[in-house]
């Protein structure tokens, strides 16, 4: 019996909801469309677009750009970054940096990705969030913001990559005003360069193959280059032999330059030349007193020697002297073709292999230099609610709402009409 009255209880109380359908679906309408309302103006002002990458460039792994200085990363959400982006890109002139930058919702973070229960680090990314608000809640706007931020990075790095080529003596770029050209200096000049520009190649080749191995771009072989370079040197140049023809055959390049160094080289010699013959002396009084007695001592062998090897160093120093002194009696350039011809040859190819090198060293930099997305969908909306949710949860209230709503309505009247009768 009592199953039977809670049966009739259940079909009146849908009776009544039934009877006021409209009431219910009406309220469920205005509720659902409320919140919808809301997300929607919430949203608006809070949705960010998300993007997670990472760079690659010398130095990065560091914290540092390619010449050494501190590459930080929270610069890319400072006022002076982001002004440089509105400034550089017409599309950007409505932007308002300083409330962009002052939003908290406009971040750059570091996150790294570790395996479950442990604190080993198996990955890490950048992820950069930009409100959508400021770009008038266009994600394709946004997103070319995005990735003018990544653009304006990689061509500052891109920039500094040059610091990493290796100085060119024989044609150096952003030289002083006063800079004297390869083919107008002295020989001894050339010579130096010469010394100073191999050591430089040499050491360049070998440490890029030590530290990347045997890379080949557009068909030039960094190994073969260097093979290549160093056969050439050890056949065709000779550092003590162009010394040597310099001096003996008074070659001369640049009169007034040249005597002004050899003067210098004169009197450096001349001043050691003095200073050993007033030590020889001293030295010769020395052994002399050793001795007198006619004993020979360890002492007295030991000045012997110091005696002999500042006479053999004289004996150098004259014959440099001398060599130089020829040098003094030019008035005008000497040489024959031939030599010139042989100094400028080794000066053009060692310009041109220094040069083939920094173009290769250059290329491979900046193709290793560049931006990579670190998931499948590179960039992402965030938005704190989601509207097919906000609908469903909004309907379940609103239906809730209304039925609440009909049977207060239906109790209301019943009550009524039971007072009335």
């Amino acid at each position: 019996m009592e199953e039977r009255n809670q049966e009739i209880s259940l079909l009146d109380l849908w009776k009544k909801i039934w009877k006021n359908k409209y009431l219910v679906i009406i309220i469920t309408f205005v509720i659902v469309v409320l919140g919808t309302i809301f997300a929607l103006f919430y949203n608006r002002n809070n949705t960010v677009l998300k993007n997670k990458f990472v760079y690659s460039f010398i130095n990065f792994s560091d914290d540092k750009y390619p010449d050494g200085s501190f590459f930080d990363y929270n610069d890319l959400v400072k006022e002076e970054f982001v002004t440089a982006i509105k400034e550089n890109d017409s599309e950007f002139n409505f932007l308002d940096v300083e409330s962009l930058i002052e939003d908290e919702l406009f971040v750059i973070s570091k996150e790294e990705e570790r395996l479950t229960n442990s604190t080993e680090i198996i990955d890490w990314y950048f992820e950069i969030s930009v409100p959508l608000k400021y770009f008038n809640n266009d994600k394709l706007l946004a997103q070319r913001f995005v990735e003018s931020i990544h653009t304006k990075v990689l061509t500052t790095v891109r920039e500094k990559n040059a610091s990493l080529l290796i100085y060119n003596y024989i044609n150096p770029i952003n030289v002083p005003i006063r800079y004297t050209s390869v083919n107008s200096q002295t020989f001894f000049d050339q010579i130096e360069i010469i010394k100073n520009q191999y050591a430089l190649l040499k050491d360049a080749f070998k440490a890029f193959i030590d530290g990347n191995g045997r890379v080949t771009i557009n068909k030039y072989s960094v190994v073969n280059a260097q093979n290549d370079f160093l056969l050439w040197y050890s056949t065709y140049v000779n550092i003590a032999s162009l010394e040597a023809t310099v001096k003996e055959k008074g070659y001369i390049k640049n009169v007034a330059e040249t005597k002004r160094q050899v003067t210098a080289l004169v009197t450096n010699y001349q001043r050691r030349l003095d200073i050993n013959k007033q030590v020889i002396t001293e030295l010769e009084a020395s052994f002399t007193k050793l001795t007198a007695n006619g004993n020979v001592t360890i002492e007295s062998n030991s000045l012997l020697d110091e005696i002999t090897l500042r006479i053999t160093q004289n004996v150098e120093y004259q014959k440099q002297i001398d060599e130089f002194e020829v040098l003094l009696q030019k008035d005008a350039d000497f040489s024959t073709p031939e030599f010139t011809e042989s100094m400028n040859t080794i000066l053009t190819n060692l310009n041109n292999y220094t040069v083939e090198y920094n173009e290769f060293l250059l290329k491979y930099l900046n193709d290793n230099t560049h931006y990579t997305q670190k998931r499948e969908k590179e960039f992402e909306l965030d938005s704190p609610f989601s509207l097919i949710l906000i609908v469903l949860v909004s309907g379940i209230l609103g239906g809730i709402f209304g039925v609440t709503t009909a049977l207060i309505k239906e109790a209301y009247l019943t009550n009524k009409e039971t007072e009335t009768k």
